[in-house]
């Protein structure tokens, strides 16, 4: 699925909807852009500075999209150009299954990575402590 027919989705899964064109590439839209009755405690919302009319005003977007930023941390594998340059160790989406899994990764396993996982997620080593 893409990000945008994720946002699509979602909106629509609250009974409303929308064009494209209505929300921005995170799921935002302006508050008075839906009817009173479509404000709900599914939306999040948030103040936002309208810098070029110097004014603020709130926009909202469904909770479920929290994270859509980043994907929640996650990284999407379309082809080898997505995968890492060198060792390390990951979380991975399996295909098949549509569930996570902890893999070592060598440069050498390209082709499989592409086949097997849609996502994966580097794990960052801690820095040990200063003191």
């Amino acid at each position: 699925m893409e990000k945008q027919e994720k946002i699509h989705n979602e909106w629509y899964d609250l009974g409303i909807t929308l064009l494209s064109s209505q929300y921005d590439s995170e799921g935002w839209i302006d508050v008075n852009e839906l009817e009173k009755d479509q404000l709900t405690n599914k939306l999040n919302f948030k103040e936002y500075n309208e810098p070029d009319v110097g004014f603020k005003t709130m926009i909202c977007r469904p909770k479920s999209l929290q994270g859509i930023e980043n994907n929640n941390g996650w990284i999407k594998i379309e082809s080898e150009a997505d995968l890492p340059k060198e060792y390390c160790e990951m979380f991975v989406f399996d295909k098949e299954n549509n569930n996570i899994k902890y893999r070592e990764y060598f440069n050498t396993a390209k082709k499989a990575f592409v086949k097997l996982y849609s996502h994966y997620q580097p794990i960052q080593k801690p820095q040990p402590p200063i003191y």
